[in-house]
């Protein structure tokens, strides 16, 4: 299966990997969809997340973090 897609010019990548991009595990990653904090789609029983606002997910948390 692949690891991106494109939707609507947008680049969602696999839950895995916006995991190993964030120190998450996929499921995190996916609740993180599932409750509407990170845009994200289901498709079949993987998540995909959309990789730009997924990074700006990190920054944000990373600096809420470090106060």
């Amino acid at each position: 299966m692949s690891r991106q897609l494109f939707i609507n010019g947008k680049n969602y990548i696999a839950s895995r990997q916006a995991g190993e991009l964030g120190g998450y595990t996929h499921d995190y990653v996916a609740r993180l969809c599932r409750q509407g904090k990170v845009p994200g789609t289901q498709v079949g029983r993987a998540w995909y997340v959309d990789e730009e606002a997924f990074l700006q997910f990190l920054k944000t948390h990373e600096s809420v973090k470090s106060n």
